[in-house]
């Protein structure tokens, strides 16, 4: 029997849920991957030819993270409200706070005017949620085209909006709007492409999760063989193989959704860890975390026989990503302790 994807359609279903987790577990390996020392190049492989091609495959495996995360919020919709952009606005000023002043304490080196800024969105820190929060503004008028559209106009909007993106966003990236992926309207896409799957359930998303997981490792096998082609410039040099916007990877993306979107298990653990993934992403990318603490970590880690750092390096990830979940705690104690105070009964419905 085949699974079906309306059985994952339930709020807080597990699968669904630790895929959150994945995929923030997913960014934070993908940011220290390169960041340590850099895209492996010829020069690398010919040095050490496993390691290097061990952090090519770690890169095309990862890369689906962000995607994946977008995904998910297509696949049950925005429904704006005030308590959520308020709530995701305060975990970001949490982080940002206590991160600083923990930077402070330690006595790092960093700019006060830039962490103010940071604190009210107007540096360069979080691209990611700068672009969702137009994705949520965005949200009544997709789910508008959503709740109108038949399933031919629906399925020509997204195949084109794909052709148009893969074509000039990321084979002759000319439209700089896509940037790559890094970008609203990139989510906009993500966001249609969920929201089609799941209202209409075409052919290729009915099969089986072992199958969706097949074609996910396949896809990823054909990422990482061109980022080997990449690293001896073999692939023309305006196209980049982990861009977020590439066909492979978006399609790469899609299908680990459609694996976690059908694993039929339920996990009060995993339900509640998943409140505090973003928490992963805020934690590890702040400046008075990411280069003076991660970075170093991972790149002595990165530094060993690849025999090591295959089993050393996500064990160093979990540490990061475990630490993010538990300040995270303390930012829901705060917020379920401060919230309620200026709210009224019928805005904290």
């Amino acid at each position: 029997m085949q699974e079906s994807i309306q059985s994952s359609q339930k709020p807080r279903h597990s699968g669904i849920e630790s895929l959150r987790l994945v995929s923030m577990f997913f960014i934070l390996a993908l940011h220290v991957n390169y960041y340590a020392f850099g895209a492996p190049t010829s020069t690398d492989f010919q040095i050490n030819p496993l390691g290097s091609f061990l952090r090519i495959l770690f890169e095309s495996i990862t890369i689906v993270g962000v995607n994946a995360f977008v995904l998910i919020s297509g696949w049950f919709g925005i429904r704006p409200k005030a308590r959520s952009v308020l709530s995701l606005l305060f975990q970001c000023g949490f982080f940002c706070c206590v991160l600083y002043t923990a930077g402070w304490l330690a006595g790092l080196d960093f700019s006060r005017r830039d962490a103010l800024k940071n604190l009210f969105f107007l540096g360069k820190l979080n691209w990611f949620i700068k672009s969702y929060l137009l994705l949520y503004i965005l949200a009544p008028v997709l789910e508008g085209f959503v709740a109108n559209s038949d399933k031919r106009t629906f399925g020509i909007v997204v195949a084109f909006f794909f052709l148009f993106q893969s074509l000039y966003g990321w084979l002759y990236p000319v439209a700089k709007f896509f940037d790559g992926g890094y970008s609203t309207i990139s989510f906009v896409g993500l966001y249609l492409l969920a929201r089609f799957v799941r209202r209409f359930q075409p052919r290729f998303a009915t099969r089986p999760a072992g199958a969706d997981l097949s074609v996910y490792l396949a896809l990823t096998a054909t990422i990482a063989g061109l980022g080997v082609l990449a690293a001896f410039g073999k692939t023309p040099p305006r196209i980049d193989v982990y861009a977020y916007c590439s066909p492979l990877v978006v399609a790469s993306s899609l299908f680990l959704f459609l694996f976690f979107a059908k694993l039929q298990f339920s996990s009060i653990i995993v339900n509640e860890a998943s409140r505090s993934s973003y928490a992963i992403y805020l934690f590890h990318s702040h400046p008075c975390v990411c280069h003076p603490l991660l970075i170093p970590a991972a790149a002595s880690v990165l530094d060993r026989e690849p025999e090591y750092y295959a089993l050393l390096l996500p064990l160093l990830l979990f540490a990061f990503a475990i630490s993010a979940v538990l300040l995270d705690r303390v930012r829901l104690l705060l917020w379920n302790t401060i919230f309620p105070m200026f709210m009224s009964p019928q805005q904290l419905s």
